[in-house]
């Protein structure tokens, strides 16, 4: 990551015998960071998440196996990345709630990836995609858990305490709450304001079943099917035609955006 600053500008007025009268610098102020991000081992779907005018490639199975670039950008999507560095030497003594402590890392809108030079040769190839920041990102305090929070005496994993505001391009602190467990290639993600539900075993081992108590919401299965609606406190069921891992998403019908996104392996363990 390295700024990008527009430096302030100068102001001078000098008197009839030459001499400085008046020398000031406005402030400088940041424009955006360039964020380059190095990859080793290329996932498809994190290249088209950085630049959404790149195409998936898809196999005959529908395996996403890679991707088509675009020369052009879009500026209104992007990403946000979340890095957890380990510290070394950190005195964790004094906070019994802690664990270990990592240095964490917030850019909560990064737009425009290009991917850098490629060179093809009898070595290594890593994959370099240039992309920058923008301010408004409406992270506010984040959906995860990233800082302990709530009551002094028992704190416990939460979001961020203080919302990132309209003019932040990134945020660093100390946190002791670990990252979460890696998983296997992109992951739907909830929204913190998404319904409540639950899903538990149908009546066959492939059938899944999920109830919500809120009003006005849908189901997405994970499967490919069509969404259902949903009746407050009323089961649905449905059946896979297969056995598998499948994400199961309850949205407001009216705004999808407000989903919570479990996932389910059917048959059930």
């Amino acid at each position: 990551m390295s700024g990008e600053v527009r430096e302030g500008d100068d102001i001078e007025l000098v008197n009839a015998a030459g001499e400085l009268c008046l020398s000031e610098k406005g402030a400088d102020q940041l424009k955006w960071l360039t964020v380059g991000s190095n990859f080793c081992e290329v996932d498809p779907d994190l290249m088209t998440l950085f630049n959404p005018t790149f195409s998936k490639i898809l196999d005959y199975a529908g395996n996403v196996v890679g991707f088509a670039e675009s020369d052009t950008q879009d500026l209104a999507q992007g990403v946000a990345l979340e890095i957890w560095a380990d510290v070394s030497g950190a005195d964790l003594c004094d906070d019994p709630n802690a664990e270990q402590s990592f240095a964490y890392f917030l850019i909560p809108w990064v737009v425009g990836g290009t991917v850098g030079d490629w060179t093809i040769e009898n070595a290594g190839l890593t994959t370099t995609v240039n992309s920058r920041t923008r301010r408004n990102s409406k992270w506010g305090v984040g959906p995860y858990d990233v800082m302990l929070n709530g009551p002094v005496l028992t704190p416990g994993p939460g979001p961020m305490l203080l919302p990132v505001g309209p003019r932040e391009h990134r945020r660093v602190f100390v946190t002791t709450v670990p990252p979460p467990e890696v998983s296997e290639g992109a992951q739907p993600l909830s929204n913190p304001d998404g319904p409540e539900f639950t899903a538990i075993e149908g009546a066959t081992p492939l059938t899944t079943s999920v109830t919500t108590a809120e009003t006005g919401c849908s189901v997405n299965w994970g499967d490919g099917s069509a969404p259902a609606a949903l009746t407050a406190a009323t089961p649905l069921s449905h059946a896979y035609a297969a056995a598998g891992t499948y994400h199961v998403a309850v949205y407001k019908t009216a705004t999808p955006a407000l989903v919570t996104v479990e996932t389910t392996e059917v048959p059930w363990p």
